[in-house]
């Protein structure tokens, strides 16, 4: 189900929880008003800008299309163990995203965007990975947080 120019609701959610959203909401606006409770719609318009920005795709989630990733948008408390710091990620707030792409290595991705933060719409970058993670959580301060595993 189409949700951007170039972006469908399948790569921000996992398999199991779009089965969910079918089996409950069927393909109709119903599945798209429960699927925006989970993904913010300003991330959603903040993988279209990076991608637009970038000129080229980006790769969030690529289950449906046969590969392997399904947890890089919405998580789902079921994806972390119950002492696992990270239970209170910005993916559980459909706030965050982690994506590569085929065109740029992760590092290049982040040099390109980083300047653009603002523009593009988001706040916190990870750094260090193989990955590139941003997210929309805003602190005190306009400023890009970077932050490391």
């Amino acid at each position: 189900m189409k949700v951007s120019k170039n972006f469908i609701a399948q790569e921000f959610i996992s398999k199991d929880h779009y089965d969910y959203l079918i089996d409950r909401y069927g393909t109709t606006d119903g599945f798209l008003n429960a699927f925006y409770r989970y993904i913010d719609y300003d991330t959603v318009i903040l993988a279209q800008n990076v991608r637009d920005f970038l000129g080229s795709s980006i790769i969030i989630n690529d289950w449906y299309y046969g590969g392997n990733f399904q947890n890089r948008g919405f998580r789902t408390s079921d994806f972390y163990d119950t002492d696992n710091k990270f239970k209170l990620s910005q993916h559980q707030r459909g706030l965050a995203i982690d994506f590569h792409s085929n065109t740029y290595t992760p590092d290049e991705i982040r040099d390109k965007i980083m300047p653009a933060y603002k523009e593009l719409g988001f706040w916190r970058v990870e750094m260090g990975v193989n990955w590139v993670h941003i997210d929309r959580c805003k602190g005190i301060s306009d400023e890009l947080v970077k932050f490391y595993p």
